[in-house]
């Protein structure tokens, strides 16, 4: 099930920003972030927080996180998450150019490569930019 994350959730999205990502984000700032209005979190649960997915809409659409618990994954919660994003509009994100598994996922939603952040991780690894929905504007 799909729902809109709160206060309640964030030791344990604290807990899956540990689990999958080197650079997470923290207690407070993952609870900054839910009460941002700019942005939108939502978790997939059942019984418990399995996985969630942030999109920030300051200045364009961003896929700002998804992440899914090890032990969940496998089982198409990222698939499910992704349903959140807005069909119409154009949203982007960037990915680690060695992310097989999300690069399959984003692919499948309609994602496509538009360019590459050199180094763009702490540990070197580049960042590819994936847009869907976009058109490209010539002068």
């Amino acid at each position: 099930m799909l729902r809109k994350a709160t206060e309640a959730d964030l030791d344990q999205l604290t807990a899956l920003e540990a689990e999958a990502f080197s650079e997470s984000y923290s207690h407070e700032m993952l609870r900054d972030l839910i009460r941002d209005p700019k942005r939108h979190c939502v978790v997939a649960e059942e019984g418990s927080v399995l996985g969630y997915i942030l999109v920030d809409y300051t200045w364009d659409v961003t896929l700002e996180r998804i992440a899914v618990f090890k032990a969940a994954r496998e089982r198409g919660i990222g698939s499910v998450l992704m349903q959140a994003l807005p069909d119409e509009v154009a949203v982007t994100l960037e990915v680690s150019a060695h992310n097989t598994a999300a690069l399959k996922l984003y692919h499948a939603f309609g994602f496509t490569r538009e360019g590459v952040r050199k180094n763009y991780y702490g540990d070197g690894d580049d960042a590819y930019i994936l847009w869907r929905n976009y058109e490209r504007i010539s002068f």
